[in-house]
């Protein structure tokens, strides 16, 4: 054992935290970092571990012994470099804990304390691993608190309340505001405990969210005004954060797979004490709403930062606004766990056996907090993570403006990750409609959202295409008759379908065409998608004036750091001018190259083009063009019995940089290079 080490746990023992008799050194090390790092005395079996979350789980977006080592996707509060950040962190602590509860800890020892912080988080415990590298970031201010608690008073799981005003405050408040939302659809209440989570962000540290709070879109506290006075106010702003659209929003898959099935058992991980005032009034709604629904809510075990507790959660229930809520309560139909996290966030690594046992039986989570929906990637339950957008890793994982503190409600299959790449943030920089530049993950929850939105977009899009076959009032073009006289041209970045799914394109054309003849039928050769259109086509384009070196370079450097992709191919469908086959990427990363290109072209220069016809969603190829007036009853008898029919998928390797016609003609592509997508 290294000295600082022995001087811990001579500490934590004089405080009777812990007892050694008996006990080797690997056991010692063992029980003493597992009470640094948050385990309740009786954590998870960890074939259980394995079950909820799968073998290759690791919480949280990166270690904190990974700060020296890749700071080229460190957020601003890090890339100090590692050894000043840990002292700066440890002095705001400490000085937040003195003000708070009379520590006295004499300025000169400070630095004895960073000193040895840093030594014990280079310590090797459990499979010769740095504790380090064992906190993710959105624990370590739990984990350093606790390391400060243990060397000076031997206790790491003292409370030390440094919120109890914000709390008091924000509590008194929010309790007062409960009554008025009686009349509110359970959708606007989701939004209200949502926007909750903002109240008094101006009173928290950066250090509290494990990184930078951006102010613009917060619901300000003052801790000297009257609450009366700041009631209204705060009210009004809650009111109109729940009139704005939720930048993510799953809740219809939330209400169909959750209240409107029997029967159901849902776990509740709350998050701050503030917005948890709220999440028990919407779980009281949503027990009502749905009779066979029960529910289990699993506060922190104690007070960390300004998270609600077991022992607050008891409290509010006595408040008579949850009397109806006590009820269920006592009659079995709400629980709250006495087990739930040591921590100010959810480690699935580190849950008590009791937390475990509830996630098995669940049918579904509901996670309030950013914290916990970075630290539960890929928990092995269908989960529905809720908090508004304010940090900068926030920012980073969700692919939306942290300024604006938008309002997310997350859906997560089992095992799923809905967000990736955040190490390689740095090749995805990316502007806001703002003017300010971020970085975010290689694949966001909002590329993927955007794909999960693919289903609604295509069947409005042939919705409107069904109508206007029906009423004869379909969209053609002039050219069609003659495509010699098409001299627009344009640039576009495409992909070619498989041989597989390109066989199945042309057997619907034939039977299309036996159907209906008069009409423009693509083939095999003219099969594509689009991934962007970077100038639309136009006869005034000139190829000469067009820097073809750029785009490509351009395009390239963003390829290279995507992964091949797989598509789907479900059913055709009509739009006002054409047939398509609907095209459904997997794995959000198509809406991430779009994104990412947008951005990089517009940098460029280049950006004055890009999807100036329309925005590119999806990956629809086009079968044929609408060219004649008609009778279309046949083509809508067929369409409709192929408008779910399985037409293959394909993996995406690559995509084309073309010059191209409106019609993508073979005899007028020009192919000015092929560009691999090559990141692992």
């Amino acid at each position: 054992m290294t000295d600082v080490f022995e001087k811990m746990v001579q500490s934590i023992l004089a405080a009777g935290q812990i007892d050694l008799k008996a006990r080797c050194k690997q056991e010692t090390e063992e029980e003493v970092f597992r009470l640094i790092l948050g385990f309740s005395a009786d954590f998870a079996k960890p074939e259980d571990i394995i079950e909820l979350f799968g073998e290759s789980y690791f919480p949280g977006t990166f270690a904190i012994g990974e700060i020296d080592r890749h700071s080229e996707f460190l957020c601003q509060e890090t890339n100090i470099g590692y050894d000043p950040w840990v002292r700066r962190e440890i002095r705001r602590d400490i000085e937040a804990m003195r003000q708070v509860s009379g520590l006295i800890v004499d300025s000169s020892l400070i630095s004895n304390v960073e000193d040895d912080v840093l030594q014990l988080l280079c310590h090797e415990v459990m499979g010769n691993k740095r504790l380090c590298d064992l906190i993710a970031l959105q624990e370590y201010t739990d984990i350093f608190r606790r390391l400060i608690l243990a060397l000076l008073l031997g206790n790491p799981e003292l409370e030390v309340n440094t919120y109890r005003e914000l709390n008091e405050v924000g509590g008194a408040i929010s309790l007062a505001i409960l009554p008025k939302l009686d009349n509110l659809r359970l959708h606007e209440l989701l939004k209200m405990s949502l926007a909750a989570g903002l109240i008094g962000l101006n009173l928290k540290t950066s250090a509290s969210a494990t990184s930078k709070i951006h102010q613009s879109g917060i619901i300000p506290l003052s801790l000297h005004e009257c609450i009366d006075q700041q009631l209204a106010r705060v009210y009004e702003q809650l009111q109109r954060k729940t009139q704005e659209e939720m930048a993510i929003d799953y809740w219809e898959d939330y209400e169909k797979h959750v209240l409107q099935t029997q029967p159901k058992n849902l776990v509740v991980f709350t998050d701050d004490y503030i917005e948890t005032i709220f999440d028990l009034k919407l779980v009281e709604r949503q027990l009502y709403h749905n009779p066979n629904l029960t529910v289990c809510v699993i506060p922190r075990a104690r007070r960390y930062g300004n998270d609600a507790s077991y022992e607050d959660v008891v409290r509010l229930l006595e408040e008579p606004v949850f009397r109806t809520l006590k009820l269920q309560n006592s009659q079995g139909r709400l629980k709250v766990s006495p087990d739930g996290p040591r921590l100010g966030t959810v480690n699935g690594l580190r849950i008590s056996q009791g937390v475990a046992d509830q996630l098995k039986r669940c049918d579904a989570l509901f996670v309030k907090g950013a914290r916990a929906y970075e630290m539960l990637q890929g928990v092995g339950k269908p989960a529905y993570f809720g908090f508004a957008v304010c940090r900068e890793i926030s920012e980073a994982v969700t692919g939306i403006n942290a300024e604006t503190g938008a309002l997310v409600f997350i859906r997560q299959h089992p095992f799923q990750r809905t967000f990736s790449g955040f190490r390689m943030r740095r090749s995805r920089p990316h502007e806001f409609r703002t003017g300010r530049r971020s970085f975010l993950c290689q694949i966001t929850s909002r590329d993927l959202y955007e794909e999960d939105l693919l289903p609604s977009f295509y069947h409005n899009l042939c919705k409107d295409g069904y109508d206007a076959l029906r009423e004869r009032t379909v969209q053609t073009d002039r050219f069609l008759d003659d495509l010699d006289r098409d001299l627009r041209r344009g640039l576009t970045l495409i992909v070619r379908p498989s041989y597989q799914v390109t066989r199945q394109l042309v057997a619907i054309n034939e039977r299309l065409r036996a159907l209906a003849p008069r009409h423009f039928y693509y083939d095999a050769l003219r099969f594509h998608f689009t991934i962007i259109s970077l100038i639309t086509a136009c006869e005034a384009f000139d190829l000469d004036r067009i820097p073809l070196e750029l785009y490509e370079r351009t395009i390239r450097e963003v390829l290279i750091a995507f992964p091949p992709f797989v598509v789907e191919f479900i059913g055709v469908g009509p739009t006002r001018n054409s047939v398509i086959a609907k095209g459904f990427p997997m794995g959000g990363i198509s809406e991430a190259i779009r994104d990412a290109l947008r951005d990089r072209l517009r940098a460029a220069g280049l950006g004055r083009g890009v999807d100036e016809r329309y925005r590119s969603r999806g990956a629809h190829i086009t079968l044929g063009r609408l060219k004649v007036v008609e009778d279309f009853s046949p083509m809508i008898a067929c369409l409709e019995e192929l408008c779910s029919a399985r037409l293959g998928r394909m993996r995406v390797q690559q995509a084309q940089l073309v010059v191209n016609d409106f019609y993508m003609s073979p005899d007028k592509v020009k192919v000015i290079s092929e560009i691999a997508l090559v990141a692992k």
